[in-house]
């Protein structure tokens, strides 16, 4: 069940902090630069049936999905109502470290039609099945290895808008889709303006950072001048002692 108050967090390091206050943008990273290299393909009993349908060999519609992934741009949130001691080691390589916490409902409202808000199921690849094969469909699943990341994500692809990238033709009565595999993109990736205050609810400091790391960010924050976020910066509580 989807709540719209549901918490939302995104864990980065303070130089990514610094651009997002002087931008008031979120950057969606290309999917052919994520780690995972199953992202945005088919599950196997989903490709041997589209492999027989488009009459190509699974490696050829591989190739196609690869191609695709290039144009596809993702930013990544996690879904969860308290911070997470997990995502500040996965996250965050030093003390310097931040999360922004946001609801679905504000990440939401920050999106114009060109975006879409996918949560992420996992599943087994060598097994399970999905009906549709359509990119958003493709991106809203990973692999059951990655379940601790209880994803969101903001999503956006320039595959069918860009006729130049992608085509789908009607070859002996199947539907299949074409590439341009000679036209690269050269964009890095893509970079959503918001309104910050619109966005984020706290900003949450790393457990580890020292006191000056904490004021700076309070005062980088709070700037009147530049910035002036009405949010609440919040030590995180998962290095205090236990008092009794």
């Amino acid at each position: 069940m989807q709540l719209r108050n549901e918490k939302v967090w995104r864990y980065m390091d303070f130089a990514k902090y610094v651009s997002l206050l002087n931008s008031s943008e979120l950057y969606l990273s290309r999917a052919d630069n994520f780690d995972d290299n199953f992202e945005g393909l088919l599950p196997k009993r989903v490709l041997n049936r589209l492999s027989e349908v488009w009459r190509m060999t699974p490696a050829k519609v591989l190739e196609f999905y690869n191609y695709c992934k290039q144009w596809v741009y993702i930013n990544c949130w996690y879904k969860s109502e308290h911070e997470s001691d997990a995502m500040w080691k996965l996250y965050s390589s030093n003390s310097y470290a931040l999360a922004i916490q946001s609801t679905r409902e504000k990440l939401e409202s920050c999106l114009n039609d060109n975006y879409k808000l996918l949560d992420i199921q996992y599943i087994d690849y060598e097994k399970e099945d999905v009906r549709q094969i359509v990119f958003p469909t493709l991106y809203s699943i990973k692999r059951n290895h990655f379940e601790h990341e209880n994803e969101l994500r903001i999503y956006k692809e320039d595959l069918l808008e860009n006729k130049n990238v992608v085509q789908i033709i009607n070859e002996n009565g199947n539907l299949v889709w074409k590439a341009n595999y000679g036209l690269k993109n050269l964009a890095p990736g893509d970079s959503l303006k918001v309104n910050l205050n619109q966005l984020i609810e706290n900003v949450y400091i790393s457990p580890n950072s020292p006191r000056w790391f904490e004021e700076l960010v309070r005062d980088i924050t709070k700037n009147k001048v530049r910035n002036n976020l009405s949010c609440d910066i919040v030590k995180s509580a998962i290095g205090e002692n236990y008092l009794y």
